[in-house]
């Protein structure tokens, strides 16, 4: 059995724990917000430019959700409904999948050449991963980001 008395100072860091509660939590919420609203940003960026033509993927990515679940703050971030490619550009294709023309054929330029055809096999699409990578790059900064608030609303 293990019994641990707390007295003098001790008292005072209790009482300072008990009532930085909300301060702290409230800390790590801005925070995590903050740093996922940037790691947001930065998967918008890199999901611009070559793998996306309309902005549609990059104005896809939602701004960050960030709550309490029992003892835990979740944050997560990601991309809506409206894009259906999203998740083939950030995972990769599974495999290749038909195009079939709807006018008359389609029009590809092959070695400079036009070529007309009614249906191609268009190959996967690469592995992208412009969320997952953001993410990993903003991983450490994240950590150290949050630990930091908690840490400053403790202290203060």
């Amino acid at each position: 059995m293990l019994k641990i008395t707390l007295g003098g100072s001790d008292v005072n860091i209790v009482e300072r724990f008990r009532y930085s509660k909300e301060r702290v939590t409230t800390a790590a919420i801005e925070k995590m917000t903050a740093l996922l609203t940037k790691l947001q940003q930065k998967a918008q960026a890199r999901a611009s430019g070559p793998y996306s033509t309309t902005g549609a993927l990059e104005s896809s990515i939602l701004p960050p959700d960030v709550y309490i679940s029992g003892y835990k703050i979740i944050g997560n971030i990601g991309w809506g409904e409206g894009v259906p490619y999203a998740q083939a550009l950030e995972f990769g294709g599974k495999g290749p999948y038909p195009i079939t023309a709807t006018k008359k054929a389609l029009l590809m330029l092959i070695e400079g050449e036009k070529v007309y055809a009614r249906q191609i096999m268009h190959p996967p699409a690469p592995k992208k991963a412009f969320m997952s990578q953001s993410a990993e790059e903003m991983r450490a900064e994240i950590a150290e980001g949050i630990q930091e608030a908690v840490t400053g609303a403790i202290s203060g």
